[in-house]
Parts: C-alpha cells; sequence; structure tokens
C-alpha cells in the first residue's frame, strides 16, 4: 500500500522521486529508515584496485527481510546501498531497502563470493517488497520506479551500470513468481511482465546483466507454468540469463512452516545457487 508519493534524495543526479510503501509485517516505518542506527557508514567511493560486485533485487518477500533471524557478515566489505538515502553502510540485518522484517540472504552471498576469492567487496542493493508480483515490477506497475530510481543513483556515483567497468560489476536479480502463483498470473502474462522490466531498465540506458531465478513456491507447490514463463525470459545475446532454481530447495529445511519462505538454511543454500552463479558468470 503506497503511503506518500515523494521523499527526495539529494544527489548528484538532483533530486529523485521515491514511493514508499509500509513495511509488510505491519510496522509503519518506512522501509530502509528504521535501521540506520546502529550501522557502519562505509563509502560510495569503488577503488579500481578492488573487484566489486553490486546487485540489484527486484524481489518479493522472499528477498524482503522475510528471514526468521538475521545473518551476521564475516567480512566488513559486505555492504548495503540505502535507496532511501544513497549511503553505503557496512551489511547488517534487515537489508536497507526492503520491506522490514528480521533478516535476508543478501549478506550470506557477499559473504560465500569473498570467501571464495572472487569479489573483494560486495553491495546489495534491495528495493523488493514483500507481496509484490511480476505486474507490481512491470513498467507500469508501482514498484517500477524504485528499481529505476536506484539505478539512477547509481549511475549518479559513477558506478557501473552499463555492467562493467575497471574490476567493477553490476548485475540485477530477478526474484519473482511466487505471489503471481497465488494471483493466477499466466504464462504469456508472467513473461510480457518480465520483458516490460527488462525493457523499463534497457530504456535509461542500463545495459547490465539480469538474472532471472527460478522461483515459484507458494505452501511447498511450484508452477510449472510460471516456471516455463521464466525460462522463455532468458535471452542471453541480450544479457538475460538464468541465476538458478530456488524451487529445488524444499522441505523443512529450506522453507518455514508456511511452505513459502526460506529457512536460515534456505537462505544459506540459495545464497550458495547465486554464488555459483556469479561466479561461473563473471
Amino acid at each position: 500500500m503506497i503511503i506518500g508519493s515523494v521523499l527526495g534524495v539529494g544527489s548528484a543526479n538532483n533530486t529523485i522521486i521515491y514511493d514508499q510503501s509500509v513495511a509488510q509485517n505491519g510496522s509503519s516505518v518506512l522501509p530502509g529508515v528504521s535501521s540506520i542506527v546502529g550501522r557502519t557508514l562505509t563509502s560510495t567511493s569503488l577503488s579500481s584496485g578492488q573487484t566489486t560486485l553490486i546487485v540489484l533485487v527486484v524481489g518479493d518477500s522472499i528477498s524482503s527481510n522475510s528471514g526468521p533471524s538475521a545473518y551476521t557478515p564475516t567480512h566488513a566489505t559486505t555492504e548495503n546501498f540505502n535507496i532511501y538515502n544513497s549511503l553505503c553502510y557496512q551489511y547488517k540485518d534487515p537489508v536497507m531497502g526492503a520491506s522490514d522484517g528480521p533478516g535476508s540472504y543478501l549478506g550470506m552471498i557477499g559473504d560465500k563470493l569473498n570467501d571464495a576469492g572472487k569479489f573483494a567487496r560486495f553491495i546489495a542493493v534491495d528495493p523488493s517488497e514483500g507481496g509484490a508480483t511480476s505486474r507490481d515490477w512491470s513498467a507500469s506497475g508501482p514498484f517500477n520506479q524504485r528499481a529505476l530510481a536506484s539505478i539512477w543513483q547509481m549511475r549518479a556515483l559513477g558506478w557501473p551500470v552499463n555492467g562493467s567497468r575497471d574490476s567493477w560489476r553490476f548485475a540485477i536479480m530477478y526474484v519473482l513468481g511466487t505471489n503471481d502463483q497465488a494471483a493466477g498470473t499466466t504464462q504469456a502474462a508472467f513473461t510480457a511482465n518480465g520483458n516490460s522490466f527488462i525493457s523499463s531498465v534497457r530504456g535509461i540506458g542500463c545495459t547490465a546483466d539480469i538474472f532471472i531465478a527460478t522461483s515459484t513456491m507458494l505452501n511447498n507447490v511450484t508452477s510449472a507454468t510460471l516456471q516455463a514463463a521464466q525460462a522463455a525470459l532468458i535471452n542471453n545475446g541480450q544479457g538475460i540469463y538464468t541465476l538458478g532454481n530456488m524451487d529445488s530447495l524444499t522441505g523443512g529445511t529450506n522453507r518455514q512452516g508456511d511452505g513459502t519462505h526460506l529457512t536460515l538454511t534456505g537462505e544459506d543454500n540459495w545464497a550458495a545457487i547465486c554464488t555459483t552463479t556469479f561466479q561461473n558468470h563473471y
């Protein structure tokens, strides 16, 4: 539910306007704003000698702090860019920018990439919203501007929104499908919505790689129809790749009691899948 229409963020490309929504856990505090206290500020400057992966996540509650508990990164260079003030912080759950809740899998990805010696610095950018469908992130959806405005902020900071520069990489994770199953989204509609999102990103000059997750599980049931729709989005010639199969993570070890959201182990296993994808791709 949108409760405000504007939030001015001073940056090098003038004021950026965001829509804002109430945290899905019922909090009246705006997502990304409630958790700044107690975080360690880092630099938004990127070092040419430091391998860095910046990841923008477009997702629903699974990417919006729905984990059952917080994860504490082991590396100080696992970081979080706050879309509400254009600043970077050492990563600390709950991830800033997304709907408020206990924790997310993003800090785990950063640590795993660092441990593997792949990227010395990882910056998570997460405007995800609980309850979101592919329609919500399409060009005409209520959350599309959150993704575009995040990219505009990164561009203003000189970050590689074209995907690559020096030792820096920028990628987009598209992790949607659960709520589409609940909403009865058709295969054609999901693919159309996904392509609409991709076109909106490309339309502002962002040519970064986009990784599509296989994510449809709702109440322990997956959707072959939506899986096919997600697969139809893959177009390597256009920089659209598979992220990995979250639907393969089943049972009480990986899923919470609702059969939908990930347990802490499930988040760790999903982070491992994403890490392997990024390791092999870059």
